[in-house]
């Protein structure tokens, strides 16, 4: 098998330059150091999201209910040793960065790799929910390597999530349905798609309007209270607007929820949403193309991110947890993105990309 062809830069003078040297060790350097300091300059909404969540999981009582994602959290951070609790936290985090990373070194691959790393630089840089969910995440994308059919990829990633739906977040079972469908769909024509399609909205034209409430009315719930409490983080918190009630209802949330998730800028323009925007272009980009010119593992990949994205498009309350809960599930793009980083390398070694580059990056003589 012939070696793979990296993209390098030439400084002025001709002298070879990997970005990957300076870049990979800097976000991974950045990411530890977050983990062991207050990360109250930053942004005081993460800082207190953060620290909320550690006192909830150290201060447990004895008498609280024996369930749930804070429980078993708690549960596995109180029997840590308290020295090895942040370094194993860094390690699991500089672990997901490595892994997305993976031998990518085309400056366009980097770049888009980088934007999808900065959130995780701050979320998974105290324990919490998303220190484990992690872990399964690099169970999972292991499991979408292997050679295999896509009933396998269906059935490992319904092990994996199943399991971690009893225990921490009972919505991954949507998760799971969310994927299944979408892996059945990739295998139909346009017709049989959208006749199946039809068949699913006529199926949720029948449902009771319990399953509505149950699926976005969470939003409403969270929200009202935050909002009339002033909790600190409901700048970008946002309702339903209207009741989840029937199909049409349902519909025009969801549709008024993925706007204000994935286009926030539209309804408030500050750095935050400028942000959020970036990664959300992003990580649909990377999945459309995925699909489109990946082989199956990569199709694989796009569409478990595809069905987290549109899972959490149900009953997200707010842009940050949208986005925490979006950085968990974009290591899953890792494969898509060396198939770009190959795609773009390829291209530089033919000549083809602008400004009279050849040669895998090197200047024309």
């Amino acid at each position: 098998m012939a070696a793979r062809n990296y993209y390098t830069v030439y400084l002025p003078g001709g002298i070879p330059f990997d970005p990957r040297i300076l870049l990979v060790p800097l976000v991974a350097g950045v990411f530890a150091v977050f983990c062991f300091i207050d990360l109250r300059f930053i942004s005081p909404t993460i800082a207190f999201d953060s620290n909320r969540m550690l006192d909830e999981l150290w201060l447990m009582t004895e008498g609280e209910e024996a369930g749930g994602s804070y429980y078993y959290s708690a549960l596995i951070f109180q029997n840590t040793p308290e020295a090895l609790l942040l370094p194993a936290v860094a390690l699991i985090g500089i672990a997901h960065i490595l892994i997305l990373y993976g031998r990518n070194s085309h400056p366009a691959t980097l770049l888009l790799c980088t934007v999808l790393l900065l959130p995780a630089l701050l979320f998974f840089a105290r324990p919490g929910k998303e220190t484990l969910l992690s872990l399964v995440t690099f169970v999972v994308l292991g499991l979408l390597c292997l050679r295999s059919n896509g009933v396998f990829r269906v059935l490992a990633v319904a092990v994996c999530y199943l399991i971690y739906a009893y225990f921490m977040r009972e919505y991954f079972i949507v998760i799971l349905a969310a994927f299944a469908g979408l892996m059945v769909l990739a295998q139909l024509s346009w017709g049989p798609r959208l006749a199946l399609l039809a068949a699913a909205l006529g199926a949720l034209s029948l449902a009771p309007s319990e399953l509505f409430q149950i699926l976005q009315g969470p939003r409403d719930a969270i929200n009202i209270l935050r909002m009339a409490n002033s909790v600190v983080g409901t700048q970008s918190a946002f309702t339903n607007p209207l009741p989840p009630d029937s199909l049409g209802n349902f519909l025009v949330n969801y549709g008024y929820a993925f706007v204000r998730l994935n286009l926030p800028v539209l309804f408030q323009l500050r750095m935050q949403e400028v942000f959020l925007l970036s990664v959300t272009l992003v990580t649909f980009t990377l999945i459309v193309f995925g699909l489109r010119l990946g082989g199956p593992k990569e199709r694989a990949c796009a569409l478990l991110v595809l069905a987290h994205a549109l899972t959490l498009n149900l009953f997200e309350p707010d842009l940050g947890s949208y986005l925490r809960h979006l950085t968990s599930a974009t290591i899953y793009l890792a494969p898509v993105l060396a198939l770009l980083d190959h795609h773009l390398a390829a291209r530089q070694a033919q000549g083809d990309a602008p400004g009279g580059v050849s040669g895998a990056g090197r200047p024309d003589p």
